[in-house]
């Protein structure tokens, strides 16, 4: 019976194990990050990163107002740690989409060549960086590429409030 439960508790941690391991975030021999990230690990490997998502201060009025409109969606985040673009606005989109639950976001990290080691970024064409390409419904209903067309709250709600009226 003891060889039973060793055999499977070994089983267990050898799944655990490789689980971990897929979820890995990659780092080039750059230091860049390179997959699917999060924002906890992004702000662990940037501490800058983190300072300027807690230094800004969203338009409070938009983000009311996004929060308002805010239904299921999906956002898939394509930025680059080397890319000034992104360190400006990825952190302040974060900020402004922080505690919006209804918004799923996917974080993925892009070399130089826009590579995540994945093929995801050839996927959604991704030319430029930070692109937060939304999603509702599986379809794509628009995106902001580099920097925002007003501000980013506006151009977020700019994107929801099209699709809210088709």
């Amino acid at each position: 019976m003891q060889k039973y439960l060793f055999v499977y508790l070994l089983f267990f941690l050898l799944a655990c194990t490789t689980r971990i391991q897929s979820q890995k975030i990659v780092k080039d021999q750059t230091g860049m990050l390179m997959g699917h990230t999060s924002r906890t690990q992004l702000f662990f490997d940037y501490p800058y990163w983190k300072e300027a998502f807690e230094n800004y201060q969203p338009d409070s009025t938009a983000r009311e107002e996004i929060r308002h409109l805010a239904r299921p969606m999906e956002i898939k985040l394509y930025y680059g740690t080397w890319c000034g673009d992104s360190r400006r606005n990825v952190p302040r989109f974060l900020k402004i989409m922080d505690g919006l639950d209804a918004f799923k976001i996917t974080m993925v990290a892009v070399d130089r060549d826009l590579d995540a080691n994945n093929g995801e970024p050839g996927r959604w064409d991704i030319q430029r960086v930070p692109t937060f390409i939304f999603f509702e419904k599986g379809k794509e209903i628009g995106r902001i590429v580099e920097n925002p067309k007003k501000t980013l709250e506006k151009d977020i709600i700019a994107i929801i409030k099209e699709q809210a009226h088709e």
